[in-house]
């Protein structure tokens, strides 16, 4: 009715495969939708894991991982149509200039890149990475953006869209919008602001005293942001949390849980980026992942705690671990992150 808000979330399963591992079923007229094409591959596809993550699976064949991203892109092609009829409904109803419509997916997945034929439990990117697009008052038109956000940002960006108070136990920051737009949007010093209290809190996620411990230094390392979706201040989405936890003891891959932070900084430990920097700046991504595994879960081994540090300036397909690079910048970025993410996992709030 009018001057009533309404909400409508639609969720198809396509292009999500069968189960079993079997390819996605495209909708009746377009099984031979793009024919001739062919599945992009990255230099990380079918290069195993270390043997110490015990993560291996059965090498799939490039046949194999083709046809599965074919019948994936052609059940996509029924998600375009549905979309397509919905943006045409609201613009006969007259509201599509008033409504909001976000398009996005839950995960990744693999196809054989790490040499993993399938899954969607890590933190490498092509897991955590999903499309995002949106329209509606605010936002600008035929806008494309190296922002880094979250999915705890979307209700957030919705709220303040909305009109509405964002709550301080919210985790997420509104898009800003004209700031994106306006090139303003990008990496600020929320690393600096964690290594002045760069004290690590070791312990698990189960630590009570951990998360006490960081709660007291949260402050310092929390920035000041806005709850106006179209401010022109320079927000902070410079990090991001990514966390998996496997706890199903039927799971193949029981136990190997994790907590990462996803960082951009002008802070270039290991040289110039290969791809130009983020933001179009001189600017670099680091992924840095702490697995926290049960004893027993890996053969052989007693040290359950595995970390991984990635510059995806340079290394976009997570193919290098630096953790293990001797240097003084090395050394210097782990301190940073390590306890930025030990603030970041234990903190509420933006």
């Amino acid at each position: 009715a009018q001057g009533r808000p309404w909400f409508i979330q639609l969720a198809p399963i396509a292009p999500h495969d069968q189960q079993q591992g079997k390819s996605a079923v495209p909708a009746p007229g377009h099984e031979k939708l793009y024919t001739g094409h062919n599945m992009p591959k990255s230099p990380n596809w079918n290069v195993p894991l270390p043997s110490q993550y015990d993560m291996s699976q059965d090498p799939q064949t490039w046949a194999e991982a083709n046809n599965k991203w074919l019948g994936r892109i052609r059940s996509l092609k029924a998600v375009d149509d549905m979309v397509g009829e919905l943006i045409n409904k609201l613009d006969a109803l007259g509201v599509l200039d008033n409504t909001v419509v976000v398009y996005t997916s839950d995960n990744g997945f693999h196809l054989g890149h790490h040499g993993l034929r399938y899954e969607k439990f890590t933190c490498y990117e092509e897991d955590v990475r999903v499309p995002f697009f949106m329209r509606g008052p605010g936002v600008p038109a035929g806008l494309k953006s190296q922002y880094q956000a979250d999915m705890v940002d979307v209700p957030a960006t919705l709220l303040a869209m909305a009109g509405g108070q964002l709550r301080p136990y919210m985790d997420g920051i509104p898009l800003p919008f004209a700031a994106i737009a306006s090139g303003q949007a990008g990496p600020v010093a929320r690393t600096t602001a964690v290594a002045s209290n760069s004290t690590v809190v070791a312990g698990s996620s189960e630590n009570k005293s951990a998360k006490k411990s960081t709660d007291s230094k949260r402050q310092a390392a929390t920035p000041t942001t806005t709850t106006d979706a179209n401010s022109t201040a320079v927000p902070v989405r410079d990090a991001v949390v990514i966390e998996g936890w496997l706890d199903n003891r039927k799971y193949p891959y029981h136990g190997k849980s994790y907590r990462a932070v996803r960082v951009c900084s002008s802070y270039l430990a290991f040289g110039q980026p290969a791809s130009g920097g983020a933001f179009g700046l001189n600017y670099t991504c680091y992924k840095y992942a702490v697995w926290c595994i049960p004893p027993g879960r890996l053969a052989g081994k007693t040290d359950t705690v595995i970390r991984q540090l990635f510059d995806l300036g340079q290394d976009q397909a997570e193919l290098v671990n630096r953790y293990n690079t001797n240097s003084p910048a090395t050394a210097q970025l782990i301190n940073r992150l390590d306890a930025l993410l030990t603030v970041m996992a234990y903190c509420r709030g933006p």
